[in-house]
């Protein structure tokens, strides 16, 4: 690694307590937080606020005693309920978006209660050096807390990892290089987690979710192609500074207002005058799902940083080679829409699926420890749909055809809206050329780049008069 890379993680955890007047189910049970405060109100206390309500007011007290378990074991712990937390020591939260049982549980999921109340706990690492010494700290606290705490993760937790460069942070280069690896294998990453944690609602997809992914279906009626995507990413930086450039792009990607419960959270380098004091130069992976045990956290970091080692290392020309010959070979992708097992039957398994899968990823990129790791923890999924955009007529271009758009027959506004497609086509397979050099000329005949059944084109229907699968991919 040229630059060592930091990491820092946010593991949630739901622990049981007694709140006061409960009985104990299991007076064997040691690890039970049990507390009968003197603080709190007459309404709770005449029953007004019931369990699992009436827990959130034992928050504090089951705060401060994971800091003292912490501390006692040699953990440097910001104190409870500070105005300002230091990155360089662990920090104890509560998390109101943890619940047990879950409310919307998934298929198999234990709703148990043990009958125990149970609260949510997040706890912050600091930032620290990507080593082994800091690998082996987060097994140390993965290993003391079930001993101290009777705890769970269930579907409503989850793993964030941060990962940056210290207080240097990436270069405008490498968040560009980094944001278009991430579109490109997000199929890929997917399959690294169960389904729960896929489109998460505090984990959503960039291919889903995304402004340019929303804007894109707005003005053409379809969704992008990843080729459209990667060229729009690798070529924004054109006439902006890079500031200016780090917050066009950023915004692109960004999921819904304030892009901070995308499955990757670019808000730590945005430069955004907007962003809160506590971001940190780093990116935040948030979909991993909920868990304590050591080995699987330190190979999921190992993987983030290792993936990003080789997105900030590799040749530009042959990153964008990669990218670019991905993004055509994905013949197809999944909608959820309940034809999916009819395109798999007809044009074979999704990119990620089979062609290519995250363990071929792992291995184009160096890592055989990864692909040793994961190679038999790899899902399929059958994804839930997709979510669509409609139609808001709406794009950079002036079109003389707009004017009275709502007045036109669904014969014209369909021909109208084809105009845009292959306009917007024409540009990506430019731009593309463009980012490819010498070696990726726009080459009409070339039919591995530029399929022939869209040479020639019928502007009214969208079709092309040659043969060709139509395939969302290739039409880029």
């Amino acid at each position: 690694m040229s630059t060592p890379f930091t990491f820092g993680i946010e593991i949630e955890l739901a622990v049981a307590l007694l709140v006061e007047g409960q009985d104990n189910p299991d007076p064997s049970e040691t690890r039970t937080q049990t507390d009968n405060p003197n603080d709190l109100s007459k309404s709770i206390r005449n029953g007004k606020f019931q369990a699992p309500t009436a827990v959130i007011y034992y928050r504090p007290r089951v705060q401060l005693k994971f800091i003292r378990v912490m501390e006692e074991a040699g953990f440097q712990v910001n104190p409870f309920d500070t105005s300002r937390q230091e990155t360089t020591k662990w920090t104890v939260v509560g998390d109101i978006s943890i619940h047990h049982p879950p409310q919307s549980p998934i298929p198999g999921e234990s709703v148990e209660t043990d009958e125990y109340s149970w609260i949510g706990v997040e706890i912050k690492s600091p930032a620290l050096l990507m080593t082994q010494d800091s690998l082996d700290e987060v097994q140390k606290l993965c290993l003391l807390l079930p001993t101290h705490f009777k705890l769970i993760t269930n579907s409503t937790c989850g793993l964030h990892v941060h990962v940056g460069h210290g207080q240097k942070g990436f270069t405008t280069s490498n968040v560009t290089r980094i944001i278009a690896f991430l579109y490109a294998f997000e199929p890929q990453l997917d399959t690294l987690h169960p389904l729960h944690r896929y489109n998460n609602a505090y984990a959503k997809s960039m291919r889903d979710r995304c402004n340019f992914v929303r804007q894109f279906q707005e003005q053409f009626s379809e969704e992008p192609t990843t080729l459209a995507v990667i060229t729009k990413i690798l070529s924004l930086h054109k006439g902006k500074s890079p500031r200016h450039f780090r917050r066009a792009l950023t915004r692109l990607v960004q999921i819904d207002g304030n892009g901070k419960n995308g499955a990757y959270n670019f808000n730590g380098v945005s430069d955004n005058p907007d962003r809160v004091p506590e971001d940190r130069p780093t990116i935040e992976f948030r979909q991993h799902e909920g868990t304590l045990d050591g080995v699987r956290i330190a190979a999921w970091i190992r993987a983030l940083t290792g993936l990003l080692d080789f997105v900030e290392s590799e040749d530009y020309d042959s990153l964008v080679d990669l990218l670019t010959t991905v993004s055509l070979a994905e013949k197809w992708t999944k909608r959820g829409d309940g034809k999916d097992t009819e395109r798999e039957a007809e044009m074979g398994p999704a990119l990620a699926d089979g062609p290519f899968t995250i363990i071929e990823l792992f291995q184009h990129c160096g890592m055989d420890h990864a692909a040793t790791y994961y190679g038999d923890k790899v899902y399929k999924h059958n994804i839930p749909p997709r979510r669509v955009f409609n139609d808001q007529n709406t794009g950079p271009y002036k079109w003389t055809c707009t004017s009275g758009f709502n007045r036109l027959s669904g014969e014209e506004k369909e021909s109208y809206r084809n105009r845009r497609r292959h306009f917007y086509k024409l540009q990506v397979v430019k731009s593309a050329a463009k980012l490819a050099g010498d070696e990726w000329s726009f080459d009409e005949d070339d039919k591995d780049r530029w399929p022939e059944h869209q040479r020639k084109v019928d502007w009214d229907s969208g079709s092309g008069s040659g043969s060709g699968s139509g395939s969302s991919t290739t039409d880029d």
